[in-house]
């Protein structure tokens, strides 16, 4: 969720999730929030798609080609298989090069950072990254201080219906039922393996946002 100029100015490269709304495939780079959640409230059903392998592979083959060192942050491992994904890629890209080049040409880094988190969560690591690269840290220190900002990330949030959220997996069917009870609100946060949890129950919507910007 990061804004386009803003990733561009920081040199960001962005390879995109995509989901598919009423029929139709979208790419998360033209991304428009206030349509998405109005088709949700209107009834449309929307599905996800992780990056695939060979996404990742064509992008990484491209900056490695060139030189390039790569630090990979993707969105949380226990709520989508893509930091997998960039895992197997880069596996594939490397053994690629050292075929394609021979062992004595050094083989240009790919490191993949699952964040724990998502949506700004994750992003707010990737800025953090590449505010790094920008005061010259090498590639190690880069990734060795995003791998420390992971867990001093947490995400705390809550929605209006747990339908979709159970619907995608993100959810245990269990802890879905507490949404249709007489107006309850859950609180739900990432835990230490990435996964979305159940933290509280709140009546109504307003107490839910003000226990909020209490936590």
């Amino acid at each position: 969720n990061l804004p386009s100029a803003l990733a561009l100015e920081k040199n960001i490269k962005i390879i995109s999730l995509s989901y598919i709304l009423d029929g139709a495939e979208q790419d998360e780079k033209n991304f428009d929030g206030k349509a998405y959640y109005n088709a949700l409230r209107s009834g449309k059903v929307a599905q996800t798609s992780m990056v695939n392998t060979e996404a990742f592979s064509s992008q990484f083959r491209r900056d490695i080609e060139c030189g390039n060192d790569i630090i990979y942050i993707g969105i949380s491992g226990g709520i989508s298989g893509t930091v997998n994904a960039a895992r197997i890629a880069a596996a594939e890209v490397k053994d690629g090069f050292i075929e394609k080049y021979g062992s004595d040409k050094k083989v240009p880094e790919i490191i993949i950072i699952d964040s724990l988190g998502a949506s700004l969560g994750e992003g707010m690591i990737v800025l953090k990254a590449a505010d790094a690269i920008s005061r010259g840290m090498s590639v190690d220190e880069v990734a060795d201080k995003a791998r420390a900002l992971v867990p001093s990330m947490c995400q705390c949030f809550t929605v209006e219906d747990l339908k979709h959220l159970k619907r995608t997996g993100r959810i245990s069917g269990a802890a879905s039922l507490i949404g249709g009870l007489l107006g309850i609100q859950p609180i739900l946060i990432g835990n230490n393996d990435g996964k979305i949890v159940m933290r509280d129950k709140i009546r109504g919507s307003k107490r839910a946002l003000d226990a909020l910007a209490d936590r």
